[in-house]
């Protein structure tokens, strides 16, 4: 409003005894504690030492308590549906059939394995020899294959003087040759064929390893790793398959080392 307008007494412009133009024109009064300028009050919220702190927070926990009895009260519900009439025996029964079905899993294999005819080449140390007793305990049709004829011949008499086998078990037959030579095994398949007529399954296990430096290694020894490890498996498999294939019956396993996969020093070849 304009003072020049205005008429009747002249209006008190003062506040606390301090004139309110001066004030002003200083700018806002400083905290001098905090030299922050005093604002306007936020509007009110309770906190802990207001009176309507405690029936806020009785309020919040009994929200909080509904909403846990919600929870309880569903997870008992779906508990009953579990374990009602028509669930409970569905459940039962689905196991029952699983474990049924393992069982008959493993007596048919067990069943399969007795009387077949199993192969297994790299018969006389390691995993094959480990190989041998298992399948022998088994009641399984054994032809062990390998190089040495004296090793061969040991294997079969401690199989034969083993008592670890429950049922009736097959004197085996030992088939000796070279899987480096392709020659002899075009001659070991016709040998392997004879002892049975058949092959149920031919365990690829015969392998040879070698340690040194990549340039201290020979290309012999190279060839001669991949002679036994990979080609001398792939000619005895292909020379076996055609029976295989007649049959419409039989198992390959191909075994292999782990240093195949990972990279270990002195150990390229």
């Amino acid at each position: 409003m304009d003072e020049r307008a205005t008429s009747g007494p002249e209006m008190n412009h003062s506040v606390g005894g301090v004139d309110l133009k001066q004030r002003l024109a200083r700018g806002p009064r400083m905290d001098p504690t905090n030299l922050v300028p005093y604002l306007p009050r936020a509007k009110w919220s309770p906190g802990p030492g207001d009176q309507g702190w405690h029936a806020m927070s009785c309020q919040v926990l009994k929200e909080s308590q509904k909403h846990t009895r919600r929870k309880s009260l569903l997870k008992v519900g779906v508990m009953d549906f579990i374990t009602s009439t028509a669930i409970l025996p569905l459940l039962c029964g689905c196991v029952g059939i699983f474990s049924l079905f393992k069982l008959l899993q493993r007596l048919r294999m067990k069943a399969y394995l007795r009387n077949a005819v199993v192969v297994i080449t790299g018969a006389t140390s390691g995993l094959g020899r480990e190989c041998a007793k298992v399948f022998y305990a088994a009641g399984a049709r054994l032809v062990l294959c390998g190089r040495n004829r004296e090793a061969l011949d040991e294997l079969t008499r401690e199989l034969a003087a083993s008592q670890a086998a429950k049922v009736q078990t097959h004197s085996p037959y030992t088939v000796t040759f070279d899987l480096t030579d392709p020659g002899t095994i075009v001659a070991a398949t016709a040998e392997i064929l004879q002892c049975f007529g058949h092959v149920d399954v031919l365990i690829n296990n015969a392998g040879v390893s070698y340690r040194g430096a990549i340039v201290d290694t020979t290309m012999d020894v190279d060839k001669r790793v991949m002679e036994t490890n990979y080609f001398g498996p792939i000619a005895l498999t292909k020379a076996l398959l055609p029976s295989m294939i007649q049959r419409r019956q039989g198992h390959v396993v191909a075994i292999s080392s782990i240093q195949g996969k990972i990279s270990l020093p002195f150990r390229s070849a």
